[in-house]
């Protein structure tokens, strides 16, 4: 099998959505106009992440409370859950952690 960049990049943003934490309930929280307000559940999941020429990007200028939902969401760590379920994959596909 060969690896590619496509591949991983598409792997790695798949994780991330898999693993973004969602709020329960409707509305919109947060000060309308501010990176801090998401005005519905999902937000993160749907307009955070996203793929770029390069990689996979968390956008901090998009949704500013990447990180502070990494640490308080229902699902806290969610990005470290995502690097290390990444790495074991590539682990799986033969690779080695150095």
């Amino acid at each position: 099998m060969k690896i590619t960049k496509v591949m991983l990049m598409s792997k790695l943003y798949e994780i991330l959505q898999k693993n973004a934490p969602v709020r329960r309930g409707g509305g919109a929280v947060g000060k309308r106009g501010t990176n801090m307000y998401s005005p519905y559940p999902g937000n993160l999941k749907n307009n955070g992440i996203y793929q770029t020429a390069v990689g996979v990007r968390l956008d901090l200028n998009k949704v500013g409370y990447i990180g502070y939902a990494n640490l308080y969401s229902k699902k806290p760590g969610y990005i470290e859950k995502s690097r290390d379920e990444f790495l074991q994959w590539l682990v799986s596909l033969g690779g080695k952690i150095v």
